[in-house]
């Protein structure tokens, strides 16, 4: 039960005649029920944080206020006009007015005397009693914490702390503070450790476990993930997952992720296939997922064939993510090795993905996701015709380096296989390398014929 809350006017019972807020017309009223000087003082108390312990009790408010000549008790009917008592023995003193407005400002944690009252007989005790029988107050005497939030959160600094450990170790159900305390925890170093305290203490229950893995900061993440309570069913997490992807809460599905890979592998990989194509960061739970459900190959293939639809920086880094996990099947690291060369290596990274495909044997089968890829790139061309002549595949190469009509690198690479089978058709294809290179350079040479002079005119008669 919740002992200490800021009470509003609707709380009242009936025939309260409080008013209703603490708007600028009824603070008006009030100010005009007090002497002007006294008002005015008041408003210096609570300037000052001198009233402390607000109690209420339906229509009547009390409260101690520190005054010049020592500390006061005060007490007042929370109508007009004001009805009040205080130690100092004056009617509507400065006392009185600093209590009403502590009261309306909100700033302040207001102790509910007939909620503790009525709580007592059940959960009595020994303690209070003693010390209200010795001369103590017994309110004070109940030590009860605050177990409303926003009370908590009106202390500071280390009463805040302490308040809410005491809340903590006695409520039913503190997951309803923790999950408030949460956020807070992110840049509260002192937070973070009474939080990591009371989830070790208190294992999160499977019901609340999601909502807080998704809400922790990042240094207690870790703690609430290893705190998975034994309990918890697959579809819950499960639903989970789906609730935090409807909401884009990209940090709680990150999370969520790895746990329900480990829980429900197969629905899990279906969920993830769907989900990763929006969160790239999902993949590494989705290869758990997958090797789980015994279909990796599968979805990695799907995953890869839409990730050929996404730019080249958005492909690579979908790659990247798939192969950086451990314990990948071999086939599946050499198609991204065969991959990666084919979209960014040079002609050695090629050539060696190449090799490595033929000593696997998968050669035949991811040659064409090479030749694809290669023919995607600026130099393509040049790649491909070094393919071709390393495969020994001259008739091939040789058409390539025919189309290629921005570099004449390939028409030379082809001049310099054949020149020890073929020499004419090498010299052929080191000519068209010449004219190439002088049109690309926007130059007025031509090649020359093996006489020395340029093609089409006729050489000078020899003397």
């Amino acid at each position: 039960m919740t002992h200490f809350r800021h009470i509003s006017a609707n709380s009242c019972r009936e025939g309260c005649s409080i008013i209703e807020d603490s708007s600028t017309s009824s603070l008006a009223a009030w100010e005009q029920a007090f002497p002007a000087g006294a008002w005015a003082s008041g408003e210096d108390y609570v300037l000052g944080e001198r009233v402390q312990e607000l109690r209420r009790d339906g229509a009547t408010l009390a409260g101690r206020v520190q005054g010049t000549h020592g500390d006061y008790w005060v007490r007042l009917e929370l109508r007009l006009p004001v009805a009040s008592a205080c130690d100092c023995g004056r009617p509507r003193c400065r006392h009185a007015a600093a209590l009403v407005q502590a009261y309306l400002a909100r700033r302040w944690p207001v102790t509910d005397v007939g909620l503790l009252v009525d709580e007592f007989p059940r959960r009595p005790r020994r303690e209070p009693l003693t010390a209200a029988a010795m001369g103590a107050d017994f309110v004070s005497a109940l030590e009860l914490p605050l177990m409303d939030f926003e009370d908590i959160w009106a202390l500071q600094g280390e009463r805040r702390l302490l308040a809410l450990d005491a809340a903590l170790r006695v409520a039913p159900d503190p997951y309803r503070l923790l999950l408030r305390a949460l956020p807070e925890a992110e840049h509260d170093r002192g937070l973070q450790v009474l939080l990591a305290s009371a989830f070790s203490s208190r294992p999160p229950a499977a019901a609340i476990w999601p909502s807080l893995l998704g809400a922790a900061p990042p240094a207690l993440a870790p703690l609430i993930s290893d705190l998975r309570p034994e309990d918890l069913k697959p579809e819950a997490v499960l639903a989970a997952l789906w609730q935090a992807a409807a909401d884009k809460d990209r940090q709680a599905l990150l999370r969520l992720a790895p746990h329900v890979a480990a829980l429900a592998p197969k629905e899990a990989a279906d969920a993830l296939e769907h989900l990763s194509r929006e969160a790239p960061g999902l993949i590494p739970a989705l290869v758990t997922a997958a090797k789980g459900a015994r279909r990796l190959q599968r979805v990695a293939a799907r995953l890869l064939g839409w990730a050929d639809s996404l730019p080249a920086d958005e492909t690579a880094a979908v790659e990247r993510a798939l192969g950086a996990q451990e314990d990948l099947p071999p086939r599946l690291r050499l198609l991204l090795r065969v991959r990666e060369a084919a979209a960014a290596g040079g002609a050695a990274q090629i050539l060696a993905a190449r090799r490595a495909a033929l000593s696997a044997g998968a050669w035949p089968g991811l040659r064409p996701v090479m030749l694809r890829r290669i023919r995607q790139r600026s130099d393509g061309p040049i790649l491909e015709t070094q393919l071709l002549i390393a495969e020994g595949d001259l008739g091939a190469a040789a058409r390539t380096a025919e189309r290629c009509r921005s570099s004449p690198l390939p028409e030379r690479l082809v001049a310099e296989a054949l020149r020890s089978v073929d020499p004419a058709e090498a010299r052929r294809h080191e000519l068209r390398a010449q004219a190439l290179a002088a049109q690309l350079q926007g130059g007025e040479e031509r090649p020359r014929s093996r006489f020395g002079d340029r093609p089409g005119r006729n050489p000078r008669p020899r003397r």
